[in-house]
């Protein structure tokens, strides 16, 4: 394996611990390549809005996370500067979700990602999205001290 794909392995096993907020409303980074994240989404009850629908906000955070971590594969740890989606579809919890993130402008400052969502049974949108990141300090340093932080 080499030395991207072993942080993009790190990154995925870091998104995935219990109390990362993602992972608490019920999602798991399933890949992580260049220029993609994936992920597959259950929410949970505690997801929901007042009409049973899981909320917009739940969506929002797991969009933003796998498009981060699709940003993240350029080489650079990342924040959000900016996200906005579009709700197509309701979505009810334990409905099998897929999230795909992909860069669809990287850069040097910035970076541009799309995050859609899709119904595992249907095949249906339910939200398409579009997020810029920041680019931060160099991945292979930033892992190093997320390492040493939580370990």
């Amino acid at each position: 394996m080499d030395e991207r794909q072993e942080l993009f392995e790190r990154l995925k096993a870091r998104s995935n611990r219990p109390g990362n907020l993602t992972k608490d409303i019920g999602m798991t980074v399933t890949e992580i390549t260049g220029g993609k994240a994936v992920g597959k989404i259950e929410f949970i009850e505690t997801s929901v809005n007042p009409r049973k629908i899981v909320h917009g906000g739940a969506l929002f955070g797991v969009m933003d996370q796998l498009g981060g971590l699709a940003a993240c594969t350029t080489g650079y740890g990342v924040v959000t500067v900016n996200g906005g989606i579009d709700f197509l579809r309701p979505t009810v919890p334990l409905e099998p979700l897929t999230c795909t993130a992909t860069i669809l402008k990287p850069g040097h400052r910035f970076t541009t990602c799309e995050a859609v969502i899709t119904s595992d049974t249907t095949g249906k949108l339910i939200a398409k999205g579009s997020f810029t990141y920041c680019m931060m300090e160099e991945l292979k340093i930033l892992a190093k001290k997320l390492d040493e932080e939580y370990s």
